[in-house]
């Protein structure tokens, strides 16, 4: 009988632990990175809140063009054209990233891009991977989806950071203060944010990859592009190159 009386108890609280769990794994890199950068010590809240109302206002915007312009299909066969469709539209990810980093206030480039970065890939996963973290946590049984989507939520956070930094180098490129020899760096990394939801789609229609193989390949994604986006940040623009001694 006192096994019976305890048991819902018990379970309530192992529900518990791994809502806690998972929720640190989705939500904690996002707060290691705030305190353990020049976010803290310049305040980067506001500018990472600002970049998460961006990311949402953005996503309305998406939302509209494809139901305005993709047709819908009653059919779940793969459909190349629309995936190309819903591949190009992610460029509203980048005119959104665009206008929040330029409208954004400060001075440190740094500052700017992990502010505008983190809100931005913190709102993605709090839009998109809340409810399921939450609802898969809570379920009587674990469920291994609820690590994927927080694995995922960080391997996304990188490459957002990594997007982020490229956009803003795309800035300077139009106010002509970015090295000749980053720009087609740049640009390959702007045209990879726009194909790779493609690729993805082709691989898993045609391939018919197992879940953890598809996270695999978003992470081929998200590091190169994090380590081009250092590389490019570290090549100083033509204004600083030949200053006078």
């Amino acid at each position: 009988f006192g096994n019976s009386v305890w048991w819902p108890f018990g379970s309530i609280r192992m529900n518990l632990l791994q809502l806690i769990y998972c929720g640190l794994i989705t939500y904690g890199p996002s707060f290691i990175v705030y305190r353990s950068t020049k976010l803290l010590e310049f305040n980067g809240l506001s500018l990472c809140i600002y970049s998460g109302l961006g990311y949402g206002v953005t996503q309305v915007v998406k939302m509209i063009l494809l139901a305005t312009f993709l047709p819908t299909s009653e059919s779940e066969m793969f459909d190349f054209s629309q995936e190309l469709l819903k591949a190009l539209v992610g460029i509203i990810d980048i005119i959104g990233l665009h206008y929040v980093l330029k409208w954004s206030r400060g001075s440190d480039r740094i500052v700017k891009i992990l502010g505008v970065g983190l809100g931005w890939g913190t709102a993605e996963s709090i839009l998109f991977r809340l409810a399921p973290v939450w609802l898969g946590a809570k379920g009587m049984e674990f469920d291994w989806s609820v690590i994927y989507t927080s694995i995922e939520a960080n391997i996304s956070l990188l490459g957002t950071i990594g997007l982020t930094t490229m956009v803003w180098l795309w800035g300077l490129w139009r106010r002509k203060n970015l090295s000749p020899s980053v720009f087609p760096l740049v640009l390959a990394a702007l045209l990879a944010h726009l194909l790779f939801p493609l690729l993805v789609s082709v691989v898993k229609a045609k391939l018919a990859i197992p879940a953890w193989s598809v996270l695999l390949l978003q992470l081929a994604y998200s590091v190169p592009l994090a380590l081009a986006a250092r590389y490019a940040l570290s090549i100083p623009p033509p204004s600083q190159q030949h200053k006078p001694e």
